[in-house]
């Protein structure tokens, strides 16, 4: 087997060629049947990339264009850099979905691996200094996103107090992905937590390794597979009882889900915390924040997120110690019980 191999549940949209995802699982892993070897993805060969209209002969260009790195971080696929450099799909695996249309180098390279590996590292570089606020009391001390999960939840019981987190049906994580919060407060904090995500939980080599440490100790948190909508926590039944129950809603880096662990808590009287990153502008034109001239204006940036999401729920905000977008925006309105 060249690649893994997954099994993907959604609808397709309306043009034809788009498949929307609802959930992916993966079968079988490449790297379970090929242990200790790097995968590196196999580009198209050059009759394939002819008739796909997707080989170009524009010169590639490596250095990196980073003026505006701030503002195009914020767009829905993560902006990339000026006509002529490097695709990020194809450099990472030789496809491009836009074919033809892409504006971006796809030329056909020799020994991809140094090139890929350059390619990355300049993009890390980028989004680190795209993600620093000068006003982060982090920003010369932080950890590295490794820890954003541990850190985020250590706030959390500091912020609103174990005894307040433990309460009712314990805290909702809101598109949670793999289940890192979750995880770290029930077995670091002793905290019940319900995940939602379409995505089944999906735990890393090192939690395997202290779930066996826990033996028996350890009970496996609930999850909702489904998408945070008002059509999930109005609903009747068990399922709509379960959501409304919880002590607190967060969401660490929730995307699409954002607005709408802000609008349950609102409509819930609950307390919330939720640590935005991308603003997805064209998804969420709607949104708006008013400026020191009282404008409204559209939420285009992350800082606009920020303050939108803090003047959308009378909300206040603070900057975590870890890399990256770090700013938790929560209301509180229970005294902290530890």
């Amino acid at each position: 087997m060249s690649s893994d191999r997954v099994v993907a549940q959604g609808r397709m949209e309306s043009n034809g060629h788009t498949f929307r995802t609802s959930s992916l699982t993966v079968e079988t892993a490449w790297k379970d049947t090929n242990p200790d070897q790097p995968f590196t993805p196999t580009p198209l060969n050059h009759a394939h990339q002819e008739k796909s209209g997707i080989l170009s002969t524009e010169p590639v260009n490596l250095e990196a264009k980073n003026d505006t790195a701030s503002s195009t971080r914020q767009e829905e696929n993560d902006a990339q850099e000026e006509p002529g450099s490097l695709c990020k799909f194809w450099v990472n695996t030789g496809r491009c979905p836009k074919g033809g249309a892409c504006r971006y180098s796809h030329n056909i390279m020799e020994g991809i691996g140094p090139v890929r590996t350059g390619w990355v590292e300049n993009r890390r570089s980028r989004r680190r200094q795209a993600g620093v606020d000068p006003s982060d009391p982090h920003m010369n001390d932080a950890l590295r996103k490794s820890n954003r999960a541990a850190v985020f939840c250590r706030w959390l019981v500091d912020t609103f107090g174990k005894e307040n987190l433990c309460a009712g049906n314990g805290v909702l994580d809101v598109a949670g992905g793999r289940g890192a919060v979750s995880f770290e407060l029930y077995t670091v904090h002793g905290i019940r937590s319900t995940l939602v995500d379409p995505r089944p939980q999906k735990l890393s080599r090192s939690q395997h390794r202290i779930v066996e440490q826990l033996g028996a100790l350890y009970k496996p948190q609930g999850q909702i597979q489904a998408e945070f909508f008002p059509e999930l926590w109005q609903g009747e039944g068990n399922l709509g009882e379960r959501l409304r129950g919880c002590s607190l809603v967060v969401g660490m880096h929730p995307d699409q889900a954002t607005d709408s662990i802000v609008d349950f808590a609102m409509e819930f009287g609950k307390d919330f915390a939720v640590v935005p990153c991308c603003v997805f502008p064209r998804l969420f034109p709607g949104r708006r924040v008013r400026n020191e001239n009282g404008a409204l204006d559209p939420v285009k940036t992350h800082p606009q997120l920020v303050q939108h999401l803090k003047q959308k729920a009378g909300a206040e905000s603070e900057f975590l110690g870890f890399e990256g977008m770090n700013q938790v925006v929560f209301k509180k309105t229970q005294q902290s019980v530890v």
